[in-house]
């Protein structure tokens, strides 16, 4: 577990516990950690001996658009906010929101509910490349949280959620 030897009972850290990194279990080839999806508990599991991942030639990245950073305003909501999250498996879950981000894109007034994670801004969004160069389902993009009301979105930091990866 996380790289240690183990005996006998061990607490694991598990996804859906906020900032937290969950604990890697490995045994030869295989990695698995656990996941919290609304009332469900799994695992996700990798095998390094697998030919999908033996194939696996990486990821492709996108040259550096200087149009995809943006100087957004931030709202603070009034504490105790939440905004309700949907996952992968259809669970809705209500999500504390430290607030939301205004901003525009290509001439285009835009927003984003925030969910906190640790000190920063979580944004899980959708745009016109969503199932033609990007992941489907979404996209990530963590921020720092700003001491005022500005903060700058640099989307070509944006990252596929671990989902993009499973076969």
């Amino acid at each position: 577990v996380d790289g240690l030897a183990v005996e006998g009972r061990v607490a694991l850290r598990h996804d859906g516990g906020g900032p937290q990194t969950p604990s890697m279990i490995t045994s030869g080839s295989l990695g698995l950690h656990v996941l919290v999806r609304g009332p469900r508990v799994g695992i996700r599991l990798s095998d390094r001996d697998s030919a999908v991942w033996q194939g696996f030639t990486g990821r492709v990245w996108f040259d550096h658009d200087a149009d995809a950073v943006v100087t957004a305003r931030f709202e603070a909501n009034p504490p105790g906010s939440t905004i309700p999250i949907t996952n992968v498996l259809g669970d809705t879950e209500p999500t504390p929101s430290p607030g939301r981000v205004h901003f525009t894109y290509g001439g285009q007034a835009c927003s984003l509910d925030a969910v906190a994670s640790g000190d920063d801004l979580f944004f899980n969004f959708k745009d016109r490349t969503n199932g033609v160069s990007t992941y489907g389902a979404s996209r990530f993009l963590i921020v720092a949280r700003p001491p005022g009301d500005t903060v700058t979105l640099d989307f070509n930091r944006a990252v596929s959620p671990p989902c993009a990866f499973t076969v």
